[in-house]
């Protein structure tokens, strides 16, 4: 019998500015009050995400964590973004709720690099345009529509996201673990 070996995870992500975290928990609350249920997203699991690998077997994880290392690092103000919307994705078991960022046209560019660098060490990739968010609950179902709560929501001023980071995605029982394999700062 041949043993399979173990498949890794990753996903690229930008590390959310401390200055986001106090708005974000606060948006967090309120839609809490605003839903029946939810599972909201632990604080230390948000971040933005730049490119979904996938399950990567052991020598392609190894070359991806090459490739990443040699990627340029982007100045800070390349790294500028904002909270400046709320909204949801539907989902077969409920809502998706998210904070929207508007980031930096490089940052717009980081994404699109990053996937298809991806696609040059074939690894398939979602083709779906990048739109900047970060995922604030899943499995929601709210007591009343998100167009109507999120005016409401705080915004954010201008940060620099700290760094890029390579992620290792892991199921746990207590939920999703993310290990960070490689920073870019």
């Amino acid at each position: 019998m041949m043993l399979r070996e173990a498949s890794i995870r990753m996903f690229i992500a930008a590390q959310l500015p401390q200055a986001f975290l106090p708005v974000l928990g606060e948006a967090s609350d309120v839609v809490r009050q605003n839903a029946h249920s939810l599972r909201l997203t632990k604080p230390e699991n948000l971040h933005l995400t730049l490119c979904f690998l996938g399950d990567l077997p052991q020598d392609k994880a190894r070359e991806v964590r090459d490739w990443f290392g040699g990627l340029p690092v982007l100045l800070e103000e390349e790294r500028m973004a904002h909270i400046a919307d709320y909204g949801a994705f539907r989902g077969r078991d409920g809502l998706t709720l998210w904070a929207g960022l508007t980031v930096t046209e490089r940052m717009k560019a980081l994404a699109l690099e990053l996937a298809d660098g991806a696609r040059a060490l074939d690894i398939a990739v979602d083709h779906r345009a990048f739109v900047p968010h970060v995922t604030l609950a899943r499995s929601a179902r709210l007591t009343r529509p998100i167009q109507e709560i999120a005016p409401g929501l705080p915004r954010s001023a201008p940060a620099a996201f700290p760094a890029v980071v390579l992620f290792q995605s892991t199921f746990a029982k207590s939920g999703m673990l993310y290990t960070p394999l490689h920073l870019l700062k």
